[in-house]
């Protein structure tokens, strides 16, 4: 996104959000339905018994060696949000990213 912060459309944004979570709780079902295979069942530990909003509460607060938020799943909104205020603070071209102008599309 830092290469054409361009884009603007909030609810496709908030989308592709729920796209990620979605992908995310499928790619787990599918993890826990092979370690159930090998007859390792996870269906009620983490990530495993999480739906969309307890998944990213729970990534959001967990701690790892003592340090909270390093599994916080990204969010393409709040990226825009940070580049939209980068783009209001210091104006595009100190937002893009300086080898975007090498791309011959």
């Amino acid at each position: 996104m830092s290469f054409y912060p361009l884009l603007d459309d909030v609810e496709q944004l908030k989308q592709l959000d729920n796209w990620l979570i979605s992908t995310i709780l499928n790619a787990l079902k599918k993890r826990n339905k092979l370690l159930a295979k090998r007859g390792l069942d996870r269906s009620n530990q983490f990530p495993f018994n999480m739906n969309g909003h307890s998944l990213l509460v729970e990534c959001k607060k967990r701690r790892i060696k003592g340090k909270k938020g390093l599994m916080e799943i990204p969010s393409f909104l709040r990226i825009y949000n940070a580049i939209k205020e980068n783009v209001v603070t210091i104006g595009i071209e100190g937002t893009m990213n300086p080898k975007s102008n090498n791309y011959d599309y």
